[in-house]
Parts: structure tokens; C-alpha cells; sequence
């Protein structure tokens, strides 16, 4: 926390608003964090810093870190089940490798099978969650998927951020292998594929910046 502190610091000296949206994801790859995750933890520092030196905000940032990525998927499975021709659209373009939690994972599969009569043409037709797995996460889609106010807008953000968050992984994997790796023949390969990456890391990211503000 006392790390975020100082950033806060260092970030307010930024010349725009977009040239502090480079420096936290800058930090946010640099950390093996989301820039979601960085911008969450900078936002509460304000509470953080309330609850004093024997406070437990420390003890706090793995949670919400996993409460964030947790949130992530979830929003956009019950985005999926609230727009349900869009969403079967969407999610087979999807697998399981964009989810990093067994819940999110397990809802991924949940959330197919309630789809599945959108895909075959019988809207008429009920699935049973029972037959899915992930009873819990799906109790959760569900209730936020009536709940929220989910347009294809919002779920194409959705969508690109987590194809954001998946491609970073990626990047982070393959980063990690070239550093620790001794130089051979494909590395090169590697490298190439790195390049790769991070230009489609770049169009997603200038793609989530073009979505208009919803009122």
C-alpha cells in the first residue's frame, strides 16, 4: 500500500489522461496485475488509509484481486444470459483459457448449456442448471443478469476485456519463458510471437477507448 501511495503520487504529474492510462498499464504489466486491478487498488487507498498501521488493508489486496478478476467474468457471463442471441454469438468464440478461476470456468460451461436452446432455434425451451456445473457461480449470473443493465455495448466491452486480460496472461507466460530461457533456436519464434501479442494487446486496448460512455 505504501507502494500505491507513491504511484498515485508519480501518476498525478501525468501530462493527460491518456498518457496516465499508459503509465498504469505500464505498471499493470509490470506487476503481473489487470490496469482494472491497479486502478481498483489506487481508488482505494482514501478507505485504506483510514483503517491505520494495524489495520488489515494489506491483508486485503489479494481478495479484492480476486474479487476483481471473479467480477470480470461473471459480469460477462450474466451479459451472455441477458442477451442471449448475441451472447451464444460471442461465446463461441470463447473457451475456457480466458477464464483463470475453476468458477469462472465452471460458469463458462453453465451458462452454454442454459444457451443452448438459442443456439438450436427453440426459445420456448427450458435447460435445467442442475445439469450444468457451478451451481454457485450460477445462482450469481443469473441474479446479475436480471439485475443489471446489460446492452451489447456493454457487453462488447465486456468482451474485449476480457480478451484483453486473456492476451496479458499470454504476454506474462511467454515474457517469463524468454527471461529464464537460454538463447536457442526459437527463441526467435518466441520473440516474433511476443510482437504478435502485444500488437493485439494494443488494438484491444485502443478498441475499449473508442466504446462510447453510456449514460
Amino acid at each position: 500500500m505504501q507502494f500505491f501511495h507513491g504511484l498515485r503520487d508519480v501518476l498525478a504529474q501525468a501530462a493527460s489522461p491518456l498518457e496516465r492510462d499508459e503509465e498504469v498499464r505500464y505498471v499493470a504489466d509490470s506487476l503481473r496485475l489487470s490496469p482494472e486491478s491497479v486502478r481498483h487498488l489506487l481508488s482505494g487507498l482514501s478507505v485504506a488509509g483510514g483503517r491505520g498501521a494495524g489495520g488489515s488493508a494489506g491483508s486485503a489486496v489479494p481478495i479484492r484481486l480476486l474479487a476483481l478478476e471473479h467480477d470480470l467474468e461473471a459480469r460477462f457471463l450474466a451479459a451472455c444470459l441477458a442477451l442471449p442471441e448475441h451472447g451464444s454469438e460471442v461465446l463461441a468464440t470463447v473457451d475456457e483459457s480466458y477464464f483463470v478461476s475453476t468458477a469462472g470456468r465452471n460458469g463458462l460451461e453453465a451458462v452454454r448449456v442454459r444457451l443452448e436452446p438459442q443456439r438450436a432455434g427453440k426459445k420456448g425451451q427450458e435447460t435445467h442448471a442442475a445439469a450444468a456445473p457451478g451451481e454457485g457461480i450460477v445462482a450469481e449470473i443469473v441474479v446479475r443478469s436480471s439485475g443489471e443493465q446489460f446492452t451489447e455495448r456493454v457487453l462488447e466491452e465486456l468482451y474485449l476485456r476480457l480478451q484483453e486480460a486473456h492476451v496479458s496472461r499470454l504476454i506474462r507466460r511467454l515474457r517469463s519463458r524468454l527471461t529464464v530461457s537460454a538463447p536457442a533456436d526459437d527463441n526467435g519464434q518466441e520473440e516474433a510471437r511476443l510482437l504478435e501479442l502485444e500488437g493485439i494487446r494494443r488494438r484491444l486496448r485502443d478498441a475499449i477507448r473508442l466504446i462510447p460512455v453510456e449514460e
